[in-house]
This record gives structure tokens, C-alpha cells and sequence, in this order.
């Protein structure tokens, strides 16, 4: 029974070539992939009004429910590229990620408490009835560059440890609008308050790509390998933050400041690799996690008998579904 075994697994690797795909590119090839990102961009504390069902009862008692207004799953892309060079299982690697995203939230009713810091729209929209309203808006670009060298090799377990650059641009913009309607001459009274925060960075990046040999398919229809891929990397970045504050009574900013900003990423995947047309195509399909921790500035705003104010640094994420195609050549 043993040499039955042993006789089926010879076969098998003589008809169907090795057991275990390598899932990057041949010495001295090109890999070039294309990434459809499906993410949900997050920044702390993005709530606006508080709804209340009652008011405001004496002595001083505000119950009520703060709403927040935070981003969906947005589409957006990646592209990039390795090059394995000639010896020592070394590649060179460059991806260029994109996402642009915006999302409004209109909140409508009586008892409603502007909730943005801002000393004179507290004053002005408190315990009243109208309209709140948030827009979000978010462009997150993202450049990596890495020396990749493998480090272990057998089984089907194929290890390498990247080493590189990240840039990284985060650019976070939100506008919220108070509508107060005036009982005494029916009238509408509105305050706009506008923050935009911006932050980019470089600096260098450490992590490790790991695939793993699942499942050998050796069907007469497009035969492959399913593999388990993982990516994760940190990064530590220095960069300029920027903020800008405005509204009715106040338009003021921020000076730029210089900072480090660590970064986390990871994703996980599923691979089918196959061969289409004699050349290797993989197909692959995974959720993904991207931080960059107090990357933003939000400046709360001088209260006007006190001009006193301070910075609240935010974290920024991303987490979502990606699909990529790639193909070597």
C-alpha cells in the first residue's frame, strides 16, 4: 500500500509539474498586478448633533443620542509591479494605492445641540429646531517601495522579509451646517463649520510576504494552485500636518508641524495561480487593514472668554476587500 502511494505521488509531480507553485516572479521576470480595493476610510470622532427627545430640563439635564456620521465602503484601485532579479531570490516592488471618498448625513427635528467645539455655534444652535448636516470627504494615497529577499523556502511555505519606503498622503476634509428656524419671524438662521486636516509622511518600511501552498488542482481545465497569501509591514513616517478652521466667527490655522507617524498594515488572501496562455496569472481575493495612528489634527476651537485652545490627534483607517489580478511575464 505504501509503494502505491509513493508510485501516485511521482506521478503525479511528473504529469503535473511541482506540487508547489511559487506565487512571484521567475528570476530575471516581471510581475505587473492590478487591484480593485473595496475599503471604509475611518476617522475618530466624526459625530455632529446631539437629537434629544425632550430638551433641556431644569435644573441643567441634556439626554439624548449623539449622531456621528462616518464613511461606507468605497471602491478604489492599486497598481503595481516586482522584478525578481537574476540570483538570490530577490525582487524589487512598487504599488500605488488610491481612494476617494465622501459621505452626507441630514439630521432634522426639534431639540437638536451642535456638537463641533465651536464656541459660537453652541451658543447659537442649542435646543433647537431645524436641520444638522455632515459632509465627509477623503482622498488616501499611498506609495510603496521595497527590496524583498527570501528567507525560507520548503513545503510549500515560501517566506521573504520586505524592506523600503511607504508615502503616504491622507487629505480629510468635513463641512457641517446648523439650520435653525427662528420662532419669532419664522426665518432660517444657518452656521457653517469647515475643518480640513491634511497629512503626508515618508519613511521606512519593515514586513514580511508569506504564501502558502493549499491545494494542488490538476484538472484538464485550467490546473493551478490555491494558496494562502499574508502581507504585513509597519512603518514609521515623518511628514507635515496641516489644519484649517472656519466658520462664522473664526478662520484660523494651524502651523504646519513636522511629526512621526507610525503606520500598520496587513491583509490576508486566497490565490489561485494558473497558467493562461503560457504565461502564470493569478487571481486573488482577501480583506485588508490599513492605520495610521494620530496621523490627523483637529484643533478645538478658542472659546471667545477664554481663548483657549488645544489639538486632539485622530487615528485614520482603512479596512475593507480587495481583488487582484496579476500576471507575470
Amino acid at each position: 500500500m505504501l509503494k502505491f502511494f509513493q508510485l501516485c505521488s511521482i506521478v503525479t509531480v511528473l504529469g503535473f509539474g511541482s506540487l508547489f507553485a511559487n506565487s512571484h516572479p521567475a528570476p530575471g521576470h516581471l510581475e505587473v498586478s492590478a487591484d480593485f480595493i473595496y475599503l471604509k476610510p475611518s476617522v475618530d470622532d466624526s459625530y455632529f448633533v446631539i437629537k434629544s427627545p425632550t430638551g433641556v430640563s431644569l435644573p441643567f439635564f441634556l439626554a439624548g443620542e449623539r449622531i456621528n456620521n462616518d464613511f461606507d465602503f468605497e471602491p478604489g484601485f492599486r497598481v503595481g509591479g516586482a522584478y525578481a532579479l537574476c540570483d538570490c531570490n530577490r525582487e524589487f516592488q512598487i504599488y500605488y494605492t488610491r481612494l476617494d471618498s465622501n459621505q452626507h448625513k441630514l439630521v432634522s427635528g426639534e431639540f437638536l445641540y451642535a456638537t463641533t467645539g465651536c464656541a459660537a455655534c453652541a451658543e447659537q444652535f442649542f435646543n433647537y429646531t431645524g436641520t444638522a448636516s455632515s459632509k465627509l470627504d477623503c482622498l488616501y494615497q499611498r506609495v510603496d517601495a521595497n527590496y524583498a529577499q527570501q528567507v525560507f523556502n520548503c513545503c510549500g511555505l515560501d517566506l521573504y522579509v520586505q524592506l523600503g519606503l511607504e508615502y503616504a498622503d491622507i487629505h480629510f476634509t468635513e463641512t457641517f451646517q446648523y439650520i435653525r428656524t427662528v420662532p419669532e419671524t419664522g426665518l432660517p438662521t444657518e452656521g457653517t463649520v469647515h475643518h480640513n486636516l491634511k497629512t503626508w509622511g515618508v519613511g521606512p518600511q519593515l514586513g514580511f510576504a508569506l504564501d502558502y501552498d493549499l491545494y494542488q488542482c490538476a484538472t484538464s481545465y485550467l490546473p493551478g494552485t490555491l494558496s494562502l497569501n499574508i502581507v504585513s509591514s509597519g512603518s514609521l513616517l515623518v511628514g507635515e500636518t496641516k489644519f484649517h478652521l472656519t466658520d462664522r466667527n473664526l478662520d484660523i490655522n494651524n502651523k504646519d508641524t513636522w511629526r512621526v507617524v507610525p503606520a500598520l498594515h496587513a491583509k490576508i488572501g486566497l490565490n489561485y495561480e494558473t497558467c493562461i496562455s503560457c504565461y502564470s496569472t493569478s487571481l486573488e481575493i482577501g480583506y485588508e487593514f490599513n492605520s495610521y495612528f494620530r496621523s490627523l489634527t483637529r484643533v478645538a476651537a478658542p472659546d471667545p472668554n477664554s481663548v483657549v485652545s488645544y489639538n486632539n490627534f485622530n487615528n485614520f483607517d482603512t479596512q475593507g476587500l480587495y481583488v487582484s489580478a496579476i500576471m507575470r511575464f
